[in-house]
């Protein structure tokens, strides 16, 4: 049995297709014998973590719930200010982070990253990742 453990819960996992450009987005994750991510979609299961590189066939994902003791990258759907509580969201099929102070995008969702940065739409900026909290915008 190994001793050795993550200082950081960055892990690799089999995408369902090339996420390459969805860097900074959220995903979610299946079971079964090989686990996979897929885009979080909103409505759908728990946000599982957020992609911090990937390829044609693999991911690494920052797991959420104080996975990760550093920051991340996170990709805006629209303009924030430093300090700003973000969630996962889908606009059209651009996929990214709103601010929850917005209520831009409708539907069930989960507060999960708080910006260190400004930032405007289509921007990759810097986060702090935490466990998500599920609210509603009506």
């Amino acid at each position: 049995m190994s001793k050795v453990t993550r200082t950081n819960a960055i892990l690799p996992y089999v995408t369902w297709s090339d996420y390459s450009d969805k860097i900074g987005c959220a995903l979610e994750v299946s079971s079964g014998s090989i686990p996979k991510v897929s885009l979080w979609e909103p409505g759908a299961s728990r946000v599982f973590g957020v992609i911090i590189e990937a390829d044609a066939e693999r991911a690494s994902v920052a797991i959420l719930h104080g996975g990760v003791s550093g920051t991340v990258k996170l990709k805006l759907l629209e303009e924030t200010e430093i300090g700003d509580l973000l969630y996962p969201a889908k606009d059209n099929q651009d996929f990214g982070f709103g601010v929850v102070q917005n209520e831009t995008y409708s539907g069930s969702s989960y507060i999960c990253a708080q910006a260190l940065e400004d930032g405007v739409a289509g921007e990759m900026i810097e986060a702090v990742l935490f466990r998500p909290e599920a609210f509603t915008i009506a």
